[in-house]
């Protein structure tokens, strides 16, 4: 059979309005009412039936009827209810809707009213990379987004070198009526903050859980990448590492002959260097005072000159750093 997008515009002999239906903080033993509308959209009489939701919190209220007639409209009522006492805050089932060989599935949900917790920017948190030794630190805020207070705690096997404050708080509800009363003693949301230093070198990857009273626990994946400090010659354009020796090529006398070299700081943070070179007879090292464009890179030219004794030193920017 085919699946209709529950959409107005799908395609198929009716259309079925809403997609999904929603009840939210819905009080115990408290019946709630939505209405489902099937219409004909072809220029043939269309016939429909139901398969009902399975659970017994949501009920279908539909009187059958004769076929629906060209462009004419239906009706049905999705009845919801959550008996007193029930341990379970979120409901989930779905009703069908079949004509023909199509099949129209709307989606049913139903919430009690409660905390509900949202991490603010998604599940994840990359520290990107991190010296061997540094410490990154990040925050991340978390909201109930319910009815009712929620009080919030920070659990899980953070791993060596990663740590979480605060690690307990109170949450005020975003809405309903306990909203306003409840701002006293708790807040909307909390920034929680992450802080992470390793001395391993490589991937790390570690998972937070945010935990509240009757809800499944939120997760927060947290990932970095440890590095050590590192600096290098490479040659211009692409060219690659430098190797241990540096080639001048045959020259005439009196001709000179240059290589420059970029010394490229490949960790994260900004590095200091020195450069101690030891002269032969008719060499020289300099540095030349412009950079480059992106700032990444300190150049070093090796030329065939007069000796130099005195070394260089400077400060070299990481490659973050524009």
């Amino acid at each position: 059979m085919a699946l209709n997008e529950h959409s107005l515009s799908g395609d198929g002999p009716v259309k079925v309005f809403p997609p999904q239906i929603e009840f939210h903080d819905a009080e115990p033993n408290t019946l709630y009412v939505m209405t489902v509308f099937i219409q004909n959209v072809t220029k043939q009489a269309a016939r429909i039936r139901f398969r009902n939701p399975k659970s017994d919190f949501f009920t279908l209220n539909y009187l059958p009827t004769a076929a629906i007639a060209p462009g004419l409209e239906v009706r049905a009522e999705v009845e919801f209810c959550i008996p007193e006492g029930t341990p379970i805050t979120e409901f989930h089932d779905n009703l069908v809707v079949v004509c023909g060989d199509h099949e129209y599935e709307v989606a049913l949900r139903g919430t009690a009213p409660g905390p509900r917790l949202e991490i603010v920017g998604g599940g994840l948190l990359d520290l990107g990379t991190v010296l061997k030794g540094a410490a990154a630190e990040a925050f991340v805020e978390v909201r109930n987004v319910g009815s009712r207070p929620a009080e919030l705690h920070v659990t899980g096997d953070f791993g060596p070198g990663l740590t979480v404050s605060p690690t307990c708080a109170v949450l005020a509800p975003l809405h309903g009526p306990k909203a306003s009363s409840s701002l006293k003693d708790g807040k909307l949301g909390e920034k929680l903050r992450i802080e992470f230093s390793s001395d391993t070198v490589g991937a790390f990857r570690s998972c937070v859980h945010f935990e509240i009273s009757g809800q499944p626990a939120k997760v927060l994946d947290v990932c970095a990448a440890v590095v050590e400090q590192s600096l290098e010659l490479v040659l211009p354009n692409n060219g690659g590492k430098a190797d241990s020796k540096i080639i001048f090529g045959s020259l005439y006398f009196g001709e000179k002959s240059t290589r420059t070299l970029l010394l490229v700081n490949n960790s994260p943070q900004a590095s200091e260097y020195c450069i101690t070179f030891r002269p032969g007879n008719g060499f020289e090292l300099y540095k030349d005072a412009p950079r480059s464009a992106s700032g990444e890179d300190d150049e070093v030219a090796h030329t065939k000159s007069s000796s130099q004794d005195d070394p260089l030193d400077g400060f070299s920017p990481s490659l973050s750093d524009g």
